[in-house]
């Protein structure tokens, strides 16, 4: 038997509050993000919401006040600066928790690249971040609410472009933690290795030469390249070394044997089973895909 959508709430707000309900095209359900509800709340005392199974995700800012959120079996702590993003087809519940009015910027939206963007972010394991000063997600959730109380031509595919930035900047804040608008703080040997990979991508490059070589413990480099980066040492490598292969096989004449060499590969078959993997083809059919669009 199907579960069904549940849901308990106290709709405790300030007449200043504002609650918007929106109604996607079918061209914004199959192409876009969409937003589903959106509002700008000052949250009172009794207000609460309990939920589960609806299928729509949430981002919700807090603009000043205090609230709490229980989500995953966790409860968290919100104030001024918090962010939280869930699914909301789980279990959650969040609340105004204080004296004073939660004030609330928030969206339920959906697409079809929802999950696999939440996927990503979720790796985080909690759902709440602290956006720092400089972070556009206030200013978006401001503009998103603007633009569906004047219900502007072509809203649909603006929404879609705001969701976007907010959820590209979400993941860049669990990527890369505290730095992601900051590339000055990524610490210099994980800059010096990435510049390494860059200029010898064609050599025999190993985790423990590029450690010796940045004067650093290998495991150390390992972790704290996948942080600051979002892949491997070796992904890394792979990528740039693929990105190379296709590069010649688009404007050269080499060979495939040849292009192996060339972009690091020691074995032809390990180029052409890694570029497989990689790109849902051989390096043949690749080339020859691109002849015939020319």
């Amino acid at each position: 038997m199907t579960k069904t959508y549940y849901l308990r709430a106290s709709y405790a707000w300030s007449d200043q509050s504002v609650y918007i309900i929106a109604t996607p095209s079918p061209a914004a359900r199959n192409t876009f993000f969409y937003v589903q509800e959106i509002g700008h709340f000052f949250a009172l005392s009794d207000y609460f919401t309990e939920r589960e199974r609806l299928h729509s995700y949430l981002i919700l800012y807090t603009v000043s006040g205090k609230g709490s959120l229980t989500y995953r079996g966790k409860k968290y702590k919100l104030s001024k600066g918090h962010v939280f993003y869930i699914d909301c087809r789980e279990y959650q519940y969040y609340e105004q928790d204080g004296t004073e009015p939660w004030e609330i910027l928030w969206v339920h939206f959906n697409g079809i690249c929802c999950n696999g963007y939440y996927n990503q972010f979720s790796e985080h394991n909690s759902p709440v971040v602290e956006i720092i000063p400089e972070s556009n997600i206030p200013a978006n959730l401001w503009r998103l609410l603007e633009v569906h109380t004047r219900k502007d031509a072509g809203m649909e595919p603006v929404a879609s472009q705001i969701i976007t930035d907010m959820l590209t900047e979400l993941l860049l804040c669990v990527k890369i933690p505290g730095n992601w608008a900051s590339p000055g703080s990524i610490p210099a040997f994980i800059k010096k290795t990435v510049e390494l990979v860059d200029k010898r991508y064609a050599e025999k490059l190993t985790l423990d030469l590029l450690a010796a070589e940045v004067s650093v413990n290998k495991y150390h480099l390992l972790k704290q390249f996948k942080k600051y980066t979002g892949c491997t040492p070796n992904q890394y490598l792979i990528n740039i070394r693929i990105n190379e292969a296709k590069e010649m096989l688009i404007h050269t004449a080499m060979t495939v044997k040849e292009i192996a060499h060339h972009s690091g590969f020691e074995h032809v078959s390990h180029f052409i089973n890694i570029f497989r993997k990689q790109e849902g083809t051989t390096p043949l059919a690749f080339r020859q895909m691109w002849q015939q669009q020319s």
